[in-house]
C-alpha cells in the first residue's frame, strides 16, 4: 500500500464509489446482501469502504478529505447513527485505485428486526481539501451475520 501525495488530477471528474470490506475495499453489486452485525454489547454495524478517482486522497488526516456513510430505509428514513464525517488518507491499490486503506463502521440506530431481510440505500459522500465533492449510494439488501 502506497500514500499517494499528489493532488487531484484536474482532467478526472470526482468520483466516489461507496463498498464494503474490513481488509481492503470491496465493490458492492446492486441488492446485494451485507451483513449487519450486532456486539455483545447491543450495538449493531455494517462496514463501509470508499473508493475514488479525480480528487485528492491526502497524505495526513489534516490533508485528507473527509468521508461520510449513511444508511436509509426506502421511504427515507435513517437507519445510521448521525454521525460528522471522518478523515482518513485513502491508499493507492496494487491496483491503481485510491481506496480507504480499512472497513470503517456504519453504526445502525434501528433495531436489526426492522431492517434485517429488507433494502436500505447505502450511501458515501467525500470531500476533498480542494472542494471536490463526490457521492454514491447503492440499494442493499441487509442480513443478519450469524458467526
Amino acid at each position: 500500500m502506497t500514500l499517494v501525495a499528489c493532488g487531484a488530477d484536474p482532467s478526472t471528474p470526482p468520483v466516489a464509489e461507496v463498498g464494503t470490506g474490513v481488509e481492503r475495499w470491496e465493490p458492492i453489486v446492486a441488492e446485494e446482501s451485507i451483513l449487519l452485525i450486532e456486539g455483545p454489547q447491543g450495538g449493531r454495524h455494517i462496514i463501509g469502504n470508499a473508493r475514488m478517482e479525480g480528487m485528492a486522497p491526502g497524505t495526513t488526516r489534516e490533508s485528507a478529505p473527509t468521508t461520510r456513510f449513511d444508511v436509509f430505509k426506502l421511504d427515507g428514513s435513517r437507519v445510521s447513527t448521525d454521525l460528522p464525517p471522518f478523515s482518513q488518507p485513502f491508499i493507492e491499490t496494487a491496483e491503481g485505485s485510491l481506496t480507504l486503506p480499512f472497513g470503517r463502521y456504519v453504526f445502525i440506530d434501528s433495531p436489526a428486526a426492522e431492517i434485517v431481510d429488507t433494502i436500505v440505500e447505502f450511501k458515501v459522500e467525500l470531500k476533498d481539501k480542494q472542494g471536490h465533492i463526490a457521492g454514491d449510494s447503492r440499494f442493499v439488501r441487509i442480513e443478519l451475520y450469524v458467526p
